[in-house]
């Protein structure tokens, strides 16, 4: 626990040795107007019972409302004014730094499902956990110094005041211990129930289930889903809740029974014996009263750090995951540029928790400047093996080689900008439209955005004319989420963009996932031409289910059940009239194309 909590002080030490020291400044006049406070009672308590002169007594209240205003000037400036910028550069800081670690974690990863739900709150905790633990250390700086002041006034009149309140004060300390590692295995357990609340809520939120939503009975079976997911949540409430509240009346029972009542009981029949004067009978309870309540504060301190450890024991995990794909030290940069050749032997991969493989022993040769389709049904394998060929993936045996370069050998990024990809499920993002194409990168000399060459993307995927029209061009926002004046595109559009993103970075390998998924017929057809066009000087790997767009490719490969069942041209598959003639021959049929060879 302390190893963690020390590890995040000397993080936010390292984003802003401001927001720590000020802590300090802000607890030191927090203990000087608790010391104020109790000397200001007993100071007026004795002068009026003493019949001192009237401008006493006004000194008195002029030099507490002096200190008063004093402490809330600095407090109010600490936390208005400078507090929210410090916190701002807390919180950049580690999300820069999660967010960096991202781009490091494997793919597979996010298929681990323990993995995924520390990741998760790993990221849902970021935001505040930061400023959460300033606060805490805040209580602790403030509580102490404060104890520390009202501890030496306390014994300079009872001490034995201060035993009884300490002994209160831990056994709350020790039901908040016992209830921390509840708490946080109820938190624990509800993780994954709200995952489920939070996916429906983007269901009834996000635009692309809007139609859905009117069209079919997708609330109703939300609805269905949600009541599960309630009925679970409050199975665990049932649970978990019960015993972390026992615990928690206990401990508070416990310390206020010892802290307020023994303690104050004990200070009356001081007074009564006539130990005690008034003066002091008042800071005293006062004082045992600020004593109690700092105490109590104070033993919510412990399980808020014990809290932060496990919450920081989530987050290092994110942060030191060891990514399975690694190159060797001396790995080397390649060029992006020019035709590829890539090489699969004997290369197997499974998912985690699944005990069939997804990849079957593959061995595939694709050379430099081959145009090669990947087809078969779904599940066969084809968009498992893209992402081996991409490396976003590391088979479980076999090796993949670039130009006879072993993948290892090459590093990381190289690999990355070697591949010019449309994904199937290729994404848009709520930025300008240059944007959501040159976020690739160019991979020509020019280090920054080159508008002529975005323009060339759009002119060649037949978008110029329709952008062109638009008032800011190529800055006009996609959705408008952030921006009234944005564009919401339709399904092909958006393809069409994905395509110019492809063009503008310009790479040797093409790699297109479906390509026309969304697009019409006659779109189709250009866009097949396009991407011929395109390939001229560069290797392609084209997935696709419409197989007359694959009929001109170099090579089709068949898979099933991950393994390449079928190998050949166009004319060699339909003469062999195995599975890929079979297929063909049913989509040559039901779209009215009737050339089977």
């Amino acid at each position: 626990m302390i190893k963690n909590c020390l590890y995040m002080y000397k993080k936010i030490w390292s984003y802003s040795k401001l927001r720590i020291v000020l802590i300090f400044v802000v607890a030191f006049f927090a203990a000087l107007n608790t010391c104020a406070d109790l000397l200001f009672f007993k100071f007026m308590i004795e002068g009026i019972s003493e019949h001192r002169a009237y401008q006493y007594i006004l000194v008195l209240i002029a030099i507490r409302l002096g200190i008063l205003l004093l402490m809330q000037c600095v407090d109010n400036i600490a936390n208005t004014v400078i507090f929210p910028f410090c916190d701002l550069k807390i919180k950049k800081g580690f999300s820069i730094e999660l967010y960096e670690k991202v781009k490091d974690i494997d793919l597979i990863g996010f298929d681990n499902e323990k993995f995924y739900d520390k990741y998760s709150r790993a990221f849902n905790e970021t935001e505040y956990r930061a400023t959460g633990m300033l606060q805490t250390l805040s209580y602790v700086v403030s509580v102490t110094v404060q104890i520390i002041v009202v501890v030496i006034t306390l014994a300079y009149i009872n001490p034995v005041a201060i035993l009884i309140s300490i002994l209160g004060a831990l056994v709350t300390a020790w039901a908040n211990v016992v209830n921390t590692k509840a708490v946080y295995n109820y938190d624990l357990k509800k993780t994954k129930l709200f995952r489920g609340f939070d996916y429906i809520k983007r269901v009834f939120y996000i635009p692309e289930y809007s139609k859905d939503i009117r069209m079919t009975h997708l609330d109703q079976v939300m609805y269905k889903k949600f009541d599960r997911l309630t009925s679970d949540n409050r199975q665990v409430v049932k649970e978990c809740a019960p015993k972390i509240a026992a615990v928690a009346i206990s401990g508070s029972w416990a310390f206020n029974f010892l802290s307020m009542g023994v303690t104050s009981a004990f200070m009356v029949y001081k007074v009564y014996q006539g130990v005690l004067g008034i003066g002091d009978f008042v800071t005293a309870v006062y004082a045992v009263n600020s004593l109690s309540n700092n105490l109590l504060q104070f033993s919510n301190i412990i399980p808020q750090f014990s809290e932060h450890a496990l919450f920081i024991n989530n987050y290092l995990e994110v942060l030191n995951y060891q990514t399975q794909i690694q190159s060797e030290k001396d790995a080397e940069e390649i060029s992006p540029f020019g035709k590829k050749e890539i090489e699969l032997k004997n290369v197997s991969f499974h998912y985690p928790n699944v005990e069939c493989n997804a990849i079957n022993s593959v061995s595939l040769h694709i050379r430099a400047g081959e145009k090669i389709a990947i087809v078969g049904e779904n599940g066969a394998g084809k968009s498992t093996l893209i992402k081996l060929i991409m490396r976003l993936y590391e088979p479980d045996t076999g090796e993949l080689c670039l130009d006879k370069t072993p993948y290892n050998q090459i590093t990381k990024s190289s690999i990355a900008e070697v591949f010019s990809v449309v994904q199937q499920d290729f994404q848009h993002y709520a930025l300008s439209i240059k944007e959501n194409i040159t976020l690739v990168g160019h991979r020509g000399q020019k280090e920054h955005a080159d508008d002529e060459a975005v323009w060339d993307a759009i002119r060649r995927v037949g978008m110029f004319e329709k952008i062109d029209s638009l008032p800011k061009g190529i800055d006009t926002q996609v959705t408008k989420e952030f921006d009234e004046e944005g564009l919401n595109f339709s399904g092909g559009q958006l393809q069409r963009l994905a395509i110019a993103r492809m063009i503008y970075q310009n790479s040797g390998v093409m790699i297109m996932d479906e390509p026309s998924s969304s697009l019409d017929p006659i779109s189709e057809a250009k866009i097949f031409d396009l991407i011929y066009e395109l390939a001229k000087d560069k290797t392609l790997i084209l997935v696709s289910h419409r197989l007359s767009g694959v009929k001109d490719m170099d090579r089709i490969l068949y898979m099933e059940e991950g393994c390449i069942k079928e190998s050949g041209t166009h004319a060699q598959l339909m003469k062999l009239d195995g599975n890929y003639a079979k297929m063909f021959k049913i989509q040559a049929e039901r779209y009215g194309d009737n050339e089977t060879v």
